[in-house]
């Protein structure tokens, strides 16, 4: 629990710096699943998306969140969404692929 704790304290510091810091949010968002903190989740990968609409990890870790909640619709919707952004990094989740998440966060379209 304390990883969590520092992660999150980490990625709330890189935001008060810059609060368009996708990767901070990012971050944040996975450590939140990670504590089953589902509604915070969803709401740092929101601020991801709102930032890049397109960003296909954040559309994944999303899902996992809607789905864990118990909106299979909505994680349903982010994993088609992210499929039709990226269908090699989406298909079977290999956006966790480093190759995948490595263009994602260095390359956003």
């Amino acid at each position: 629990m304390q990883q969590y704790d520092r992660a999150l304290e980490d990625s709330n510091q890189a935001i008060k710096l810059d609060q368009t810091n996708m990767h901070a949010h990012l971050v944040k968002g996975v450590t939140n699943v990670q504590m089953q903190n589902y509604d915070a989740a969803i709401a740092d990968f929101d601020t991801v998306l709102r930032l890049d609409p397109r960003h296909v990890p954040a559309l994944h870790w999303r899902s996992t969140a809607k789905s864990k909640k118990g909106d299979d619709a909505g994680g349903h919707t982010d994993v088609m969404t992210a499929n039709a952004i990226n269908p090699q990094c989406a298909r079977d989740n290999s956006f966790m692929d480093m190759g995948c998440a490595k263009s994602q966060f260095f390359n956003p379209k």
